[in-house]
């Protein structure tokens, strides 16, 4: 092809004779033709795509540009150097004087900066160290978002001195102070990064001010805490005697918050205009009859518990609420009913955050096929009841005008009750909205005047009945509702494609259906009738600004522009031709599940986007709407919903639901070729852009390449040309597909053979069948692959090193492959020069033959122009391979609570320190996953705590069930061998029988406040254990009768010891467990009083003797409490705590630690202590040596 003179047009993909500078600063001009000429070759996807969790951190790599959001590996700037810490426990003395060192630990650390990427970001999602993701908030880190403001970081400073620490500024980078070495065997791993990088442009996510929250059903959905879940355990009569180890219910994301929490925060990133909420929360009706129908709150299951908080609604628990209803394959059709804790924690942590909350009670139908609420109807004599009966209409909302009195913004009363409020006696009256405007009194008196009441009427209901009565009009013109409320789902288009076009989407809410006429076969869109401006339920501005005139030729209550119009839901599916019907939905569990009319239910985010965007900006402008809340983003976070199949049942709808979370936030085309372009050098004189409306999730330039390759790579994946045109280099969508005719005749060839070869489209034989390609996927950044095909038997691989859904690929991969069976059918066809106004993109149509010009060479000397075109419309069905949702999204794990059972008990071993006082912890972790927690303790009067250790093991705890009533009550140290236990183990601990020759030496427990020993274990199930043959009262601890409902532990390595002062006697102290990836805040304390009966007693010959001289002499025998069969003399080695008492039992002395077998009272201490000479003695002798 060849070009010369002051040429026009040229395409991208032409090879150019001559510069195509022309009109472009002589700077520019070598640049613009490489962009336009390129090498010469069609671009073959062969840019590197690369698996960035395969990427290393080390110095010298080339800084990454990102767009969008990626993940990319980090490159090491600074370090500080490998430091090493050693640290040595307290060395012990035990009872005979030998000093024992105590344990030596080793932390290896270092502090290094990590650069990420160039320019400024808006934020750093998330951080891992060899794939594993990394909590933010247990790490020293400072965060740099590459701005031109930002000043060198203290930590360098500190190292490198002032002078020598740059700013790093127009970089975005981390800095990780004393980051252990000791997980990655004392080397540095490989970081990298999650990085969002969003150029502002308008996108469906910058114009929501509104947002529904769901799903609305989900015990703690929307709680703030996050809860936990354990199963019941059954006896062999089917009793529950005990409760599993806990899992989490609403901690599923890679954040330590609830997933309420992570999903909102993340809503406000990606909406960032967002100013109100409205939070869903469901009852369930048991019919769709309303004389029959139930309204209730249900719960998931019965058999189950959780923590910390049991669920509870309207004074209902657990076991007095009904189970939401099963479906045929057993499985609950609904999640249960948010537990009113949870409600109001959601409610005040959305206000926190600066944002209004609407609260929207949601009825939903828990029948077979789930049908709509709107289905609900009855008989006319049955509506008052349906109101005001026991589990009626009215108790679940007033229930929540209760619950949230003083903490929202506005209220809906109800939505969608269609079938209800058309109920008529067919004289004008409407039963069910004179009881919707008494509800709305009763709400109104309930919140007060500055809640804004709403009911919110489907979309088909606000505006007239089918017999043409206003019949809303009454419950609209009512003093408490403060805004006609409308599910709006209007259809603005009746297409068989989807319309991306915002003028024509806008141009359809005036127009069509609704506006100028109705179907009167609304189902299959068939037989439309002229519509009336009076009854154009898609006229709102007529409808607001006029009277109403009923049927009667009365005018209703309604006054014009009397109050305005919330818009209390809108949204669409995200599928094709999603604008013809926004209001259906796709759920195959349900009865109404479906796609909107003429669609093929093919996934298309595009088209939701672009519908979203045409509502806001038409219903934007109106005066009159006041609000409007998009439906839906779901409280689940994405994309752990829906990747987590096994969680969740309607994962799968998420594809083509209505769902924002995921599908909104989006980088678009125009956004990375400004600024390429703009890197060159271009001004925006000198390039323009049109008709681009494609979109990508996440792209890093982290590789050598050229603008050529970049702009050519995006054109051929996303179906755009690049041509220079008066004098500006142009990147524009092939839009025009209305085809220009061309006369046969006016064809230029050498014969007939030649005109029929062009209009014959070529055999297909050789043409790929399928497309594989290969894309980085958005949900986990990791390389996954779409497929289509069709008929044929040849195969392809391309690579595309862009981050986009599953979806968008599939979709991208169907294009590549229309385009290449249609670049196989590339033809030349030389026209006249009439025809000099055709462009790159148009179509034209000869003879019925429909092809698409790509290239345009004009001939010098010739009065021709050679077109070169390929065929489109082909003929060719694509299927598409499904692929499930990746199930790879990483969760932060997280351990949950840690119960603390403490102990104030004589025991001691030989690692007892008796210097101070010793405590003895049952350490139990809520949650299966449960790694590690740290011990902190503090004087009940204190205001901090001081860490003790990290405790790694947990202990072997219980819960005894069962225990049968002894006739004999059992003595100390006296085999005991009658009583037998059952316990419920809180984990999988083996315990095992021992001879009962080692009973008092092995096999020691705390059963409440008795220290036992036991020889015999029978397992009776995984978590069910008898235990029998006992020593009972061990070390003189009370021997408990009722033993059922009492806390096992046993007492060994892995029990928690704790000591504190002897100054911490007779004083209440807290002990607090902090799991991994938990905050001192989070754990809940556990207090125990320092009392006596920490210290073994003397047993044997303690006694006193009133001496001649009025001295009192004490006399006592040290004891080995170790050893139970003899006595010894250990006071060589043990020490002795006494107190001496008056009459009152007041301590009038003390001794610590003191050595020896007596002691003697003077009579000159006695008369200072009791003011004068006694003659009998109140004290305690305690030993605290064995």
């Amino acid at each position: 092809m060849a070009i010369s003179g002051n040429s026009s047009v040229a395409s991208i993909t032409g090879t150019l004779s001559t510069s195509l500078g022309f009109g472009f600063p002589p700077e520019l001009t070598s640049i613009v033709d490489s962009i336009v000429n390129g090498d010469g070759e069609k671009y073959k996807y062969n840019l590197e795509i690369r698996d960035v969790t395969l990427q290393t951190s080390t110095f010298g790599r080339i800084i990454p540009e990102i767009y969008g959001k990626i993940r990319t590996s980090g490159n090491i700037i600074w370090t500080s150097g490998i430091k090493k810490e050693v640290t040595q426990t307290a060395v012990k003395r035990d009872k005979f004087g030998n000093t024992q060192g105590g344990q030596t630990s080793t932390n290896y650390s270092i502090s290094l900066a990590i650069a990420i990427c160039k320019g400024v970001v808006n934020s750093i999602d998330n951080i891992y160290a060899d794939e594993v993701l990394l909590d933010k908030t247990k790490l020293n880190l400072m965060q740099y978002l590459g701005t031109q403001d930002q000043m060198p970081n203290s930590v360098i400073q500190s190292y490198e001195g002032d002078e020598n620490t740059p700013a790093f500024r127009d970089l975005c980078y981390v800095v990780i102070h004393n980051f252990s070495l000791n997980d990655y065997n004392g080397r540095v791993p490989n970081f990298t990064f999650d990085v969002t990088c969003n150029k502002e442009s308008k996108t469906a996510n910058s114009v929501i001010s509104g947002v529904c929250i769901i799903p609305g059903c989900g015990e703690f959905a929307y709680d703030t805490q996050i809860q936990y879940k354990m199963d019941a355990v059954y006896n062999n009569f089917g009793m529950i005697i005990g409760y599993s180890k806990g899992a989490s219910i609403n901690h599923n994301n890679n954040t330590s918050n609830s997933d309420a929490v992570a999903s909102f925060e993340k809503m406000q990133k990606e909406i960032p205009n967002l100013k109100w909420a409205s939070v869903i929360c469901s009852w369930f009706g048991s019919s769709l009859d309303i004389a029959s129908c139930e309204i209730l709150p249900k719960v998931e299951y019965k058999n189950g518990k959780t923590t910390p908080d049991e669920w509870g609604v309207a004074g209902f628990n657990r076991s007095s609420a009904q189970m939401v209803g099963v479906d045929a394959s057993g499985s609950v059709r609904y999640g249960g009913t948010p537990s009113d804790g949870s409600i109001l924690r959601y409610i005040d942590y959305v206000k926190s955050k600066g944002v209004k909350v609407c609260f929207y009670p949601f009825l939903m139908v828990d029948a077979d096929g789930k049908p709509w609420r709107g289905k609900i109807t009855g008989n006319i004599s049955n509506v008052a009841n349906f109101f005001h009966k026991s589990r009626g209409y009215r108790d679940f909302i007033m229930h929540y005008a209760n619950l949230v009195k003083g903490k929202v913004d506005a209220f809906i009363i109800g939505s969608e009750l269609i079938g209800i409020t058309k109920i008529t006696d067919g004289k004008g009256n409407f039963p069910a909205v004179d009881e919707l405007c008494l509800l709305a009194n009763d709400v109104k008196s309930i919140l007060g005047s500055s809640v804004k009441v709403i009911y919110a009427a489907d979309w088909s209901e606000y505006h007239h009945s089918d017999s043409g009565w206003f019949n809303m009009d009454k419950l609209w013109a009512n003093s408490a509702i403060d805004a006609i409320g409308i599910d709006c789902y209007f259809p603005c288009t009746n297409s068989g494609q989807s319309v991306y076009d915002i003028s024509a989407l806008k141009h359809g809410y005036e127009s069509g259906e609704g506006y100028d006429f109705y179907y009167e076969d609304s189902e299959n869109k068939l037989n439309p009738k002229p519509l009336s401006p009076q009854y154009a339920w898609k006229n709102l501005e007529y409808f607001w600004n006029n009277f109403h005139t009923n049927p009667d030729g009365k005018k209703t209550l309604w006054q014009p522009k009397m109050k305005k119009i919330w818009f209390c839901e809108y949204g669409f599916p995200s599928v094709d031709c999603c604008t013809n019907e926004p209001n259906v939905f796709y759920s195959p569990d349900s009865q109404d599940s479906g796609f909107p009319h003429l669609s093929q239910g093919i996934v298309d985010f595009k088209a939701q986007n672009a519908a979203i965007l045409a509502f806001e900006e038409f219903w934007g402008g109106k005066s009159f709407i006041e609000q409007k809340f998009i439906w839906a983003y779901d409280a689940r976070p994405y994309p752990f919903f829906p990747a987590f199949s096994n969680l969740w049942s309607d994962h799968a709808s998420w594809r083509y639901g209505h769902w924002l979370n995921g599908k909104i936030s989006f980088n678009q085309i125009t956004n990375i070729i400004s600024d390429f372009c703009e890197k060159i050098g271009m001004d925006e004189k000198d390039f323009e852009i049109e008709n681009l409306d494609e979109y990508f999730d996440g792209f890093v330039l982290n590789q050598s390449s050229t603008a050529f390759n970049i702009l050519k790579m995006f054109a051929e994946i996303y179906d755009f040309n690049i041509f220079h045109l008066n004098g500006k280099l142009k990147f524009s969508k092939n839009t025009n597909l209305l085809p220009i005719l061309v006369d046969k005749s006016d064809i230029i060839a050498k014969n007939q053979t030649e005109i029929a070869q062009f209009l014959t489209i070529n055999s297909q034989a050789l043409l790929p069948s399928k497309i594989e390609m290969l894309f980085i996927d958005s949900s986990d950044f990791k390389i996954n692959t779409a497929i289509v095909q069709n008929d044929n038997t040849q195969k392809m691989t391309i690579k595309v090193p862009i981050a986009m859904s599953f979806s968008n690929a599939q979709m991208i991969a169907g294009k590549i492959l229309q385009n290449i069976i249609a670049q196989k059918d590339d033809y030349i066809i030389s026209l006249p020069m009439k025809y000099s106004n055709l462009h790159i993109g148009d179509v034209i149509e000869i003879d019925n033959s429909f092809r698409k010009i790509t290239e345009i060479s004009f001939n010098m000397g010739k009065n021709y122009i050679d077109f070169t075109t390929t065929s489109v419309n082909l003929e060719m069905p694509l299927q598409r391979v499904e692929n499930d949702i990746i199930e790879t999204a990483r969760t932060l794990e997280i351990s949950g609570d840690t119960d603390v059972y403490a102990y104030n008990l004589p025991y001691s071993d030989d690692n007892t320190d008796f210097s101070q006082i010793t405590l003895f912890c049952g350490i139990n972790g809520l949650l299966a996953n449960w790694k590690s927690c740290d011990i902190y303790q503090k004087l009940s009067t204190q205001s901090d705590y001081s860490f003790v250790k990290t405790q790694t093991s947990q202990s072997c705890t219980g819960k005894i069930v069962e225990n049968p009533e002894n006739t004999e009550i059992p003595e100390a140290y006296l085999i005991d061998r009658q009583t037998k236990l059952q316990i419920v183990l809180n984990d999988d601990y083996i315990l095992t029988s021992i001879d009962e020759g080692n009973l008092g030496g092995q096999n020691i427990a705390i059963i409440g406040n008795e220290i036992i020993s036991f020889a015999n274990v029978q397992y009776l199930s995984d978590k069910i254990v008898e235990i029998s043959t006992f020593y009972r009262g061990m070390f003189d601890t009370e021997i408990s009768q009722n033993l059922s409902g009492l806390n096992f532990v046993l007492i060994d390595e892995n029990i928690c010891k704790i000591t504190v002062p002897m100054t911490y006697l007779y004083k209440d102290i807290d002990i607090l467990a902090v799991s991994n990836n938990q905050q001192i805040t989070d754990a809940k304390p556990t207090r125990i009083n320092i009392s006596r009966t920490n210290f073994p007693k003397i047993a044997l010959n303690t006694d006193f003797f009133k001496q001649g001289n009025g001295d009192i002499l004490i006399t006592w025998q040290a004891r080995n409490i170790r050893d139970i069969d003899f006595w010894q003399d250990y006071v060589k080695y043990s020490s002795f705590y006494i107190e001496i008492y008056n009459e009152d039992g007041d301590v009038v002395k003390f001794y610590n630690n003191y050595q020896g077998v007596n002691l003697t009272i003077t009579k000159n201490e006695q008369i200072s202590l009791f003011g004068c000479e006694i003659f009998d003695l109140q004290y305690s002798l305690i030993q605290n040596g064995s």
